[in-house]
C-alpha cells in the first residue's frame, strides 16, 4: 500500500471532512444495538417491581442497580456513536466508556448471581468480544473524526 492510502489525514479518507461509509454502517448498527439497549432498560425499570416480585428467591432485589447501570453503559454508547456520526472526536471516548462499563457490568451482575440460577459464560464472552470488536473498529476510523 502507498503512504496516500495509508496517510488520511485529518479530514477522513475522502479528504473532504466526509464521514467514511465504514463509520457510517457502525453508528447505524451502534444506533440500533443501543437504542435497543436503552429502551429494554427503561422498560424494565418501569416494569422493575412487577417484574422483581416474579423471580423467586429475590434476584429481583439488585436488580434496579444493575438496569440503572446497563441504562448507563447503553446510553453512553449511543450518545458516543451519535457523536461520531457528527465526526467528534468525543464520542469515541464515551463509545468507549460506555462498552468498559458494559463489559464490567455484564462479568459483575453474571458472577454475583444465586447459586440456583445457571451463569451464562458463553453469552458474557460473547457480548465482551463484541463490544471489544466495535470499539477496535471505532478505533480505526478515529482520524476521520476532525472535531
Amino acid at each position: 500500500m502507498s503512504d496516500e492510502i495509508l496517510d488520511t489525514g485529518a479530514t477522513g479518507p475522502q479528504g473532504n471532512g466526509e464521514r467514511p461509509q465504514f463509520l457510517t454502517v457502525l453508528c447505524i448498527l451502534t444506533f440500533i444495538g443501543s437504542g435497543l439497549g436503552v429502551l429494554a432498560n427503561l422498560l424494565l425499570l418501569v416494569a422493575g417491581g412487577t417484574f422483581a416480585k416474579m423471580i423467586p428467591g429475590g434476584l429481583g432485589e439488585g436488580l434496579f442497580i444493575w438496569l440503572i447501570l446497563g441504562l448507563i453503559s447503553s446510553g453512553l454508547c449511543l450518545f458516543g456513536a451519535i457523536q461520531m456520526f457528527q465526526l467528534k472526536k468525543m464520542g469515541f471516548m464515551l463509545y468507549a466508556a460506555g462498552s468498559g462499563l458494559y463489559v464490567v457490568v455484564n462479568i459483575a451482575s453474571t458472577m454475583l448471581m444465586p447459586s440456583y440460577v445457571e451463569p451464562n459464560w458463553t453469552g458474557v464472552g460473547l457480548g465482551i468480544a463484541i463490544a471489544a470488536g466495535f470499539v477496535a473498529m471505532y478505533n480505526q476510523n478515529r482520524p476521520a473524526l476532525i472535531h
